[in-house]
Order: structure tokens, then C-alpha cells, then sequence
């Protein structure tokens, strides 16, 4: 810091008398941590819910603990909930990349998930997760095609009423969403 004010009075630069502010050290989702000078707005930090990725970035010497637990029920709250309601489990299932574990692959086989894909690999072979790697591909695309309509085109939770407003804000989504690929296709 000495060194640039001295560089910045070499140079002709007018310096300011007063101190510099105290900078403090906040955390941040997304890249661990910022700095934050005094007067500067507080940036709403993002919640597991609102990002994609998926990852804890906490530091090693902080107190919060890790969120893994609350991820793995709520995968297998859901697979559960589908049981429930048809009688049996899904046949093939797609995950975020933050759910990809071993435990919980392990605990998907043990419901009746026969092919069960998580987005990112993350230690676990493709032939432990599914039949083939053509398999594979397919369930990722399809996830990656949600992701794609929640991220770009809107699609987040549906706060309209009834079944048939569900239909429409889905389906203006897709409709969005598969005419900038005719338009991109057609381009070519």
C-alpha cells in the first residue's frame, strides 16, 4: 500500500489526507470470500436453493457446519414421496451435481433406482451409476436441459394457480427456449 501511494504522488496523482477505509473480509457463496470497504452496500449472499453449482465454500476454520446431510434428504425425500404416490421408484433418475456421492448412489440403488446419473462424476465410475454410458448421456442432457430453462428462460417456481397455469408457465418457457434454438439452427 506504501509503495502505490508513493507511486501514485510520483506519477502526479492527487492523494487524499484522510485514512484509508478499514476493509473487512465477508463471506460469499460463490468465491469464498470478498472484501468489502466501509459505505459499500451489503450484497445479499446467495442461499444453496438459488445456485446451481452447488458447493460449500466455507472456511476450514469456520463454525457453520456442512450442508451435505440436508442435501441427501432432500434427494431422497423426493424419491420417496414418488414411491409413495405410484407404488414403486422411478426406473432412472438424474441428479444435480451436488448430490453426487457414494452414499448416495448407494441409497438410490437400495430404493429401486435402476440408473441413477448424478450431473458430475465426482469419484463415481459411469458404470456404477448406469447400464451405459449412452444412458448416461441422455439422463445429464436432460438434466442439463432443466437447468438450461431455469437459468435463461425463467422457468423458476410456478406461483400461478391450478394445473392449467402450471402448463402455461412451464410451457412458455419451453416455447421461448425452442424458438431461440429453431432461430440459432436456422441461422446455420
Amino acid at each position: 500500500m506504501v509503495w502505490l501511494r508513493r507511486r501514485r504522488a510520483w506519477i502526479g496523482v492527487r492523494l487524499s489526507r484522510r485514512k484509508p477505509p478499514r476493509a473487512r473480509l465477508r463471506p460469499m457463496a460463490m468465491s469464498g470470500w470478498r472484501l468489502q470497504l466501509p459505505g459499500q452496500p451489503r450484497r445479499r449472499l446467495r442461499t444453496q436453493d438459488q445456485s446451481d453449482h452447488r458447493q460449500e465454500l466455507t472456511d476450514p476454520r469456520s463454525r457453520h457446519r456442512s450442508r451435505k446431510s440436508g442435501r441427501q434428504r432432500a434427494a431422497f425425500a423426493l424419491l420417496e414421496r414418488h414411491i409413495a404416490f405410484y407404488g414403486e421408484a422411478p426406473r432412472q433418475a438424474a441428479a444435480d451435481g451436488g448430490y453426487a456421492s457414494r452414499e448416495n448412489l448407494r441409497q438410490a440403488k437400495a430404493l429401486g433406482v435402476r440408473d441413477m446419473a448424478f450431473h458430475k462424476k465426482s469419484g463415481l465410475r459411469i458404470e456404477d451409476m448406469v447400464r451405459s454410458r449412452w444412458v448416461y448421456r441422455k439422463l445429464r442432457n436432460f438434466r442439463a436441459g432443466i437447468s438450461c430453462l431455469k437459468r435463461t428462460y425463467g422457468l423458476a417456481r410456478c406461483t400461478w394457480r391450478g394445473l392449467e397455469h402450471f402448463k402455461t408457465y412451464v410451457w412458455s418457457s419451453v416455447l421461448a427456449y425452442n424458438l431461440a434454438r429453431f432461430t440459432r439452427l436456422s441461422s446455420t
